[in-house]
């Protein structure tokens, strides 16, 4: 049964001890610290804490999402249980790495 995305949630005290560590630093420069261990701590940044941490940050959700969606490794819901990784070089897709 597959979960929605709407039903991720981290709850926003949890997300606040973790944004708050940072308060003392430039947010331009806390930003990525802090969108880094929250994916670390619960695998995803929902949409509601990007939220919440541009309200405490005082920064643009523009901004929040500029870097959430610019990294691959931030996202916003859990992986899956497995992750596939193929070769994208040249010499892969030489070899036929493109048809899988």
């Amino acid at each position: 049964m597959a979960q929605q995305q709407d039903s991720y949630v981290i709850p926003p005290d949890e997300a606040n001890a973790i944004i708050s560590r940072y308060l003392n630093i430039d947010p331009m420069e806390a930003m990525i610290p802090i969108l880094q261990e929250l994916q670390n701590t619960y695998g995803f940044i929902t949409e509601a804490v990007a939220n919440q941490m541009a309200e405490e940050l005082q920064l643009s959700i523009t901004e929040i999402y500029g870097v959430i969606t610019f990294y691959s490794f931030f996202r916003f819901r859990p992986r899956g249980g497995r992750i596939l990784l193929t070769c994208e070089g040249t010499s892969c897709y030489v070899k036929g790495a493109g048809a899988i």
